[in-house]
Order: structure tokens, then C-alpha cells, then sequence
């Protein structure tokens, strides 16, 4: 590639993996690569990852290209890149060359972008997963409190009479009731003979006093009575208002001129006095016109289309201890795989795989995506289960 063109680079981080689809195998003694930025620097042909890729041997892989590392950390990876790249999308992937199954990727974009193209359309809805088999039964729930008393119920109608009884027998004498009424007065007997004359009685208490009678006529006034002492000063009042100004008078006549005196010898310069307070801001400036618009940015480069999930049944047959077996599933068309998984099915329902079974995946081809399953338990294992590839095409 000539120095006089140049390109940028715009990495996009794609999230492939998804909890319900991606199965994430289980650790081993190599540590987990995380893949987490990309920058590729063609004017000196390097390529410089960034992420988590622990101390163990890795490869680096730019579409169906593996690069060679020039540098290796914890957290940076440094590949070379040729020359003569071509403008496109590519995958990047680093994977462990101890563990292949221990491995990430994103996709990195070479050239000239354009604008972002509209949003494709929703891919088809998957076919709905099989019944899973019904639970036992749990166990009986403890007994209920007892319910509230209900309300009382309405009254019954009245039974018919029953038969009369027999007399019974007299009851015992009862109280003594209350006594009556007093009778009526008799009539008045005849006068009886007039007595002796009786003593003569105390005298009978004062009488009321009489009604007090009107207001006779005023007498004539008396002679006036002797002046009598001067009573002391009342307090002073307040002060009067103030009374309006004169008018001023006349001048005075003026008096004469003096001489001028002689002029004398200037001072000396004055210390400089200190500076005063810095005066309020000046009004704001009107506003500049507006410039010219800049240049367009670089087009953006073509993206991923045709995204899909691609799965196939499978056989999983793996002897006791020692067994191994190696899946393979392959894009359809031209699609690029994206990543892969497998799942157990046991009676018809994705799982993981029974105990002492461990298993990797990793790219072996653009469009393929390849498993390796081992058994270190005792028992074999033999049964139904599935592969699948996430595939795309770069545009």
C-alpha cells in the first residue's frame, strides 16, 4: 500500500455471544482471552490489541490470515500486518494455542466509510422448543386456619300449638297488697261556745317604708366661697413647629484687594497613589458571522448482513474416561462464522453435558466453526445433540 493513501480505521465491537445461545466453555488451565479493542496502523504495518490475554502462547488471525506477533503483555498484543491488505471488513480473533477452546474476537474495518446503512430487517422467529416433561408432584400444603363464623341464618316458622296441659296445682297465699286511698271529709259539726278573751299579743314587726316623695324646689345659691391656692405648674407642651426663614439681607459693601504674594518653589513629585478599583466589564461584542462548513468526513466502510443461526443435530458418542469426539458445522453460502455451540439434549431439552464431559470450539475456517468433546468420567456417553454457527456476510 503507497504512503500517499491513507485510511482510517474505525473498530466497531461486536457483541456475538448471548446468554441463550452461546455456551461458554468451562475454564481449564489456560486463562479465559478477553478481546476488548483493536487498532490497526498500516503505515507501520501493525496491528496492536488491547484486552486480557493472561501469559499463555496466543495466535492472531485478520480474516483467513494468521499475523505474526511481535509483541505479547497481559493486556496488549502486537501483530504484523502486510501491505497489501484490501479495503473491507475483517475479523479479528485471538485464540490460545494451548487451548483452543479459549478464545474472542471483533470485527475491524479497512478504508474509506460511508454512512451508516438503514437497520436490516428482523430475522425470522426460531420454532418454538419442545414440552419439557411434567415435575413430580410436590408435596401437600399445610392445613388453612379456620374460617370466620358464618352469618346467622333467618328465623324458622313458628311449629303449630301443642295440646293443653293439666291444671296445676294452687300456688301459696301471696303478699298483703298496699293500703288505700284516704277517705273523703266529713261534713262541718256546730259551732262550738265563744271563749274568754285572750291576752294582749307581742307588737307586730315595723312596716314598709313608704314611697319616697318628688324633689321639692332648688334654694337660693349661697355666697362664693374663699379663693383657694394656686396650683402647681402642668408639664410643658410641645415644641411649636419652626417658623418659615427670613428673607436674606444685603450684601455688605466688598473690601480691597490684597497684594499677590510671591510665587514659591514647586514641590516635590508625589509618591504615585495606589491604583483605583478595576471599572465594571464593557458590554459584549455582537456575535462573529459563522463560518464556513468543513469538509465531509470519510465514507464509512460496508458492514455485516445476512445474519444467522445455523444448527444441526448431532450424535455425541464418547467412551468412558478416554473418549473424544470432534464436531464440524459449516456456514451456509459464503457466511463467515461468528462463533459456535453445542448443547446436550436430554429428552429432547438443550442441557449441559452430564459430569466429567468438557468441550472447546473454536474458527477452523472463515465459514467454519469446529468442537472438540472429551468424557473423563467412567461411564460412556451416548446420545442426541446439537451444533450451531452464528454466520454472516461482509458487505
Amino acid at each position: 500500500m503507497s504512503q500517499g493513501r491513507i485510511f482510517r480505521l474505525t473498530v466497531a465491537l461486536v457483541l456475538i455471544a448471548a446468554a441463550a445461545m452461546v455456551a461458554v466453555p468451562p475454564a481449564s488451565y489456560a486463562t479465559q482471552v478477553v478481546l476488548k479493542s483493536a487498532h490497526l496502523d498500516l503505515d507501520n504495518g501493525v496491528l496492536v490489541l488491547h484486552g486480557e490475554f493472561g501469559d499463555q502462547p496466543l495466535a492472531v488471525w485478520l480474516g483467513d490470515l494468521q499475523l505474526q506477533v511481535q509483541q505479547q503483555s497481559a493486556d496488549q498484543l502486537v501483530a504484523t500486518v502486510p501491505s497489501n491488505v484490501e479495503n473491507g471488513s475483517y475479523w479479528v480473533i485471538v485464540t490460545s494455542t494451548v487451548d483452543s477452546g479459549h478464545h474472542d474476537s471483533l470485527a475491524v474495518a479497512v478504508g474509506s466509510y460511508g454512512e451508516q446503512g438503514a437497520q436490516g430487517p428482523a430475522g425470522p422467529v426460531g420454532p418454538a422448543g419442545p414440552v419439557g416433561a411434567t415435575g413430580a408432584q410436590g408435596p401437600a400444603g399445610p392445613v388453612g386456619a379456620t374460617g370466620a363464623v358464618g352469618p346467622q341464618g333467618s328465623a324458622g316458622a313458628d311449629g303449630s300449638a301443642g295440646p293443653v296441659g293439666a291444671t296445676g296445682a294452687v300456688g301459696p297465699q301471696g303478699p298483703a297488697g298496699p293500703v288505700g286511698t284516704t277517705g273523703a271529709v266529713g261534713p262541718q259539726g256546730p259551732a262550738g261556745p265563744v271563749g274568754a278573751t285572750g291576752a294582749v299579743g307581742p307588737q307586730g314587726a315595723a312596716g314598709l317604708d313608704g314611697v319616697v316623695g318628688a324633689v321639692g324646689p332648688q334654694g337660693p345659691t349661697g355666697p362664693a366661697g374663699v379663693m383657694g391656692p394656686v396650683g402647681p405648674q402642668g408639664p410643658a407642651g410641645p415644641v411649636g413647629a419652626t417658623g418659615a426663614t427670613g428673607s436674606q439681607g444685603p450684601a455688605g459693601p466688598q473690601g480691597m484687594a490684597g497684594l499677590t504674594g510671591a510665587v514659591g518653589p514647586q514641590g516635590p513629585v508625589g509618591a504615585q497613589g495606589p491604583a483605583g478599583p478595576e471599572g465594571p466589564a464593557g458590554a459584549q461584542g455582537p456575535q462573529g458571522a459563522t463560518g464556513a462548513q468543513g469538509p465531509a468526513g470519510p465514507q464509512g466502510g460496508p458492514g455485516l448482513s445476512n445474519y444467522q443461526v445455523f444448527t444441526v443435530g448431532v450424535t455425541v458418542n464418547l467412551a468412558g474416561q478416554v473418549g473424544s469426539q470432534t464436531l464440524v458445522i459449516n456456514c451456509p453460502g459464503t457466511a463467515a462464522a461468528l462463533s459456535g455451540y453445542v448443547n446436550w439434549l436430554a429428552a429432547g431439552v438443550r442441557g449441559a453435558f452430564p459430569q466429567g464431559v468438557a468441550w472447546s470450539g473454536w474458527p477452523s475456517a472463515r465459514g467454519q466453526w469446529t468442537f472438540s468433546l472429551k468424557n473423563t468420567g467412567f461411564g460412556g456417553i451416548n446420545g442426541p445433540g446439537e451444533v450451531g454457527v452464528v454466520c454472516a456476510n461482509a458487505n
